[in-house]
């Protein structure tokens, strides 16, 4: 915790970027036609919502103190303290 100011920010990654990385670990689970369809919804997610959520939370991260992390954040407000 000394050192929490010294060490960078996780830093959001692309949209694009984590599309592809969903898109390949789905992969190994789905059938062809399962895929195809995952590939056409997350087409779709990437045209329509997600730059719009994209941007929210980068902005959510950029209103956090340096010493905090969007990641750090949403797992205290939904994963470890519940809605």
């Amino acid at each position: 915790a000394a050192h929490q100011r010294s060490v960078p920010r996780l830093p959001i990654p692309p949209l694009g970027e984590t599309l592809e990385r969903y898109l390949r670990a789905a992969q190994p689970l789905q059938t062809l036609e399962e895929h195809a369809a995952t590939r056409a919804a997350v087409a779709q997610f990437f045209d329509t919502d997600g730059p719009g959520l994209q941007r929210l939370l980068e902005e959510a991260d950029a209103a956090l103190p340096h010493d905090s992390s969007y990641l750090e954040s949403l797992w205290y407000r939904l994963a470890y303290l519940g809605p």
